[in-house]
């Protein structure tokens, strides 16, 4: 993949290899995203992608919903 006899990568051959290594995940996010499996994401679905991502992770942080000024 070195474009040079001295074994080095370039940014772009670099960002190729990322981008190739990346692609499966890339994919699986996509998927994720694309909640009715019609091969496109429309802006509907990447909110409730993110607002599903978003209440997740705070409905199981200890003290969420205790308001500021909690005892514990």
């Amino acid at each position: 993949m070195c474009s040079k006899a001295n074994g080095m990568l370039s940014l772009d051959e670099f960002a190729v290899l990322q981008a190739a290594f990346m692609r499966p995940m890339t994919v699986r996010a996509f998927q994720m995203h694309d909640i009715d499996g019609d091969s496109q994401v429309i802006a509907a679905e990447m909110a409730a992608m993110m607002q599903s991502q978003m209440a997740g992770p705070l409905q199981e942080m200890p003290g969420t919903g205790q308001g500021m000024m909690s005892d514990n």
